[in-house]
Order: C-alpha cells, then sequence, then structure tokens
C-alpha cells in the first residue's frame, strides 16, 4: 500500500517514515518547506530512508492565504 507521509527536519517524522516502511507500506512524502536548508535536510533525510517521491510545498505559499 502505497502512503504520503508528511516529513520535516526534525527527528519524529523521519523515525515515523522508518517504521512505516518496515511494517510494509510504499512511502511518497510531503515537506511544507521553509527555506532551501530544510530542504536540503529533507532530501537527505529520504536518501537514508530510499525515498521514492518527494512533493514540496513552499509555505510562503500556505501562509499567503
Amino acid at each position: 500500500m502505497r502512503i504520503l507521509a508528511l516529513i520535516s527536519g526534525g527527528i519524529d517524522s523521519p523515525v515515523a517514515c522508518y517504521l512505516m516502511i518496515k511494517m510494509g507500506f510504499e512511502l511518497e512524502y510531503l515537506h511544507f518547506c521553509f527555506g532551501k536548508q530544510s530542504l536540503e535536510k529533507v532530501k537527505s533525510l529520504i536518501k537514508v530512508l530510499e525515498g521514492r517521491r518527494l512533493h514540496v510545498l513552499p509555505y510562503n505559499l500556505i501562509k499567503k492565504k
């Protein structure tokens, strides 16, 4: 089963993603980007998690609405 997981640059979301992968789920990731630094950190985390697809939503677009 494929699911969409929210991922940040913190520790909780990558650990949750790791556990979901171990349970057999195929993950795609959604990251609310606050800047280049947060995006680079998430990209490196996803490489470790063997992620397939990252969806990035710039936070400043959401904040305006």
